[in-house]
């Protein structure tokens, strides 16, 4: 199987005023296109519901993956890095997992798919 890791960079989550109803984040690895989609936007603190796309080079969406999602928060003065992790599970249309953010600020989303 192929392995891809996706990084989406920085993923800043500070309430800034938005209208959109949803964050949507699409990225290329390798020949799949890697949605990432949060139902909030602003995210708030706590549990967030994200839904993962996948679609191959042809557009067709990929269904049996396995895909976990780490979020990181980095160390500031005196507070530890935060981390959680989760494992997003196939659901009618798409991937589905819920990311917890435990604190306002900048996460980073990373997620690691073997399809």
């Amino acid at each position: 199987m192929k392995k891809i890791i996706i990084a989406f960079a920085t993923l800043t989550l500070i309430a800034i005023p938005a209208f959109a109803k949803e964050l949507k984040l699409e990225k290329k690895a390798g020949d799949n296109t890697v949605t990432l989609i949060l139902e909030k936007n602003p995210p708030v603190t706590g549990d967030n519901k994200a839904f993962i796309e996948i679609k191959d080079a042809s557009g067709k969406a990929v269904k049996d993956a396995q895909i976990d999602i780490d979020c990181t928060m980095p160390a500031m003065p005196g507070m530890p890095a935060m981390k959680n992790s989760s494992k997003a599970q196939m659901g009618k249309d798409s991937y589905e997992a819920v990311l917890n953010f435990g604190m306002p600020g900048s996460w980073n989303i990373e997620l690691k798919m073997d399809v």
